[in-house]
């Protein structure tokens, strides 16, 4: 086992010590909070022998993953959007017992599952000059936003009202077939599990660690249910590797969590958390195939794009000069929200981080 595999280096410039700001943005998606678990097992291929390591995994249940579930702007086609996200746990967790240790910029952690990134969509930074996937940094004016559709959940997945518990939801049915290829890798899993074998002929080549680094791209089979109301969410994403139509390795990934409102501060050790505010969204079920998201008033999900950054609210956008908004950025739509309770520019954010790595 390689040193990079003992432990997983979680760098936390945006999504660890500042996991509050991701949460803090785009209203028209409800968040739920909750672990993800992994399992792992293998079918041993036609021609393989001397099989090493090969038992497969069950992993714990680890803290401090979300899942956004709601509307995308009219960039994307979908009905919904949705995006489940775990970096490391042991972070998290640690950040729970130390308030001063969010200012760490990275950790080490042994979670079997370090990584999981999984969205229907994206919008993401890309250079004008190279047309590549931004670095650390990049001059504004050398930027645009790049939008995906990763998944099709209109045409190619099935969709319907369920029963979650006591409360009405929604179940999101699909598998590769409703993949849309594309070069974005956005998509991708650390799941830290062994195999080893001798290849020959016609056994697939033995690479060890069929699951690090995976990324989702409408190649190897799959399936995957996200099932959801206003209190609950669960997302479960299985994933089988295959020669000559062979199935010798399977992946099940599980995400499962309630729903997360904010609070207005990070309480101090020891002290009574304040009370929570609830985010401006919710779920309305009366439609018995396709979800509809709107404000807890009951008004409508509107967007504007004011200067190619778009907008939402709970009416029509009239006078867009005259708004106040936060920006997002993250692996979703970018997207300002209309009087949100909390003010929080990420520029600033970014430029209080790199002041803590100068001092």
């Amino acid at each position: 086992m390689t040193s990079s595999h003992l432990f997983g280096f979680s760098l936390a410039l945006l999504f660890s010590s500042l996991t509050a700001g991701w949460d803090l943005f785009d209203e028209q998606y409800i968040r739920f909070n909750g672990g993800v678990s992994a399992t792992t097992s293998w079918i041993p291929p036609p021609g393989a022998s001397d099989f090493k390591d090969c038992n497969g995994i069950k992993t714990a249940e680890y803290s401090g993953s979300r899942l956004m579930v709601g509307i995308d702007p009219p960039w994307d086609p979908n009905p919904l959007y949705f995006y489940v996200r775990h970096i490391a746990s042991n972070c998290n967790d640690k950040r729970k017992r130390d308030s001063h240790s969010a200012r760490q910029l990275g950790c080490l952690t042994s979670d079997n599952v370090r990584n999981w990134h999984f969205s229907s969509a994206s919008s993401l930074c890309y250079t004008r000059d190279k047309n590549e996937r931004c670095g650390t940094y990049e001059s504004l004016s050398n930027t645009y936003d790049r939008t995906f559709q990763h998944i099709d959940l209109k045409n190619k997945a099935r969709i319907q009202r369920v029963d979650v518990g006591s409360a009405k939801g929604y179940r999101v049915e699909g598998s590769h077939e409703s993949w849309i290829k594309d070069d974005s890798r956005v998509n991708w899993v650390d799941v830290t599990d062994h195999c080893r074998w001798n290849a020959t002929a016609p056994t697939p080549p033995n690479t060890g660690d069929f699951w690090y680094r995976h990324n989702w791209s409408g190649t190897d089979p799959m399936e995957f249910s996200l099932t959801f109301s206003n209190n609950t969410a669960e997302l479960v994403v299985t994933t089988n590797k295959t020669y000559n139509g062979n199935t010798y390795a399977t992946m099940t990934l599980r995400f499962k969590g309630e729903r997360e409102d904010p609070r207005q501060d990070p309480p101090p050790v020891g002290e009574q958390p304040p009370a929570r505010v609830r985010y401006p969204i919710q779920l309305n079920t009366n439609d018995a195939n396709l979800p509809r998201f709107e404000f807890l008033n009951g008004s409508s999900v509107y967007f504007a794009n004011i200067s190619g950054t778009w907008v939402a609210a709970g009416a029509p956008i009239s006078d867009p000069t005259t708004t106040t908004s936060t920006t997002s950025s993250k692996n979703a739509a970018p997207t300002r929200a209309i009087g949100n309770l909390f003010s929080m520019d990420v520029t600033v954010v970014v430029t209080v981080v790199v002041a803590l790595i100068m001092n």
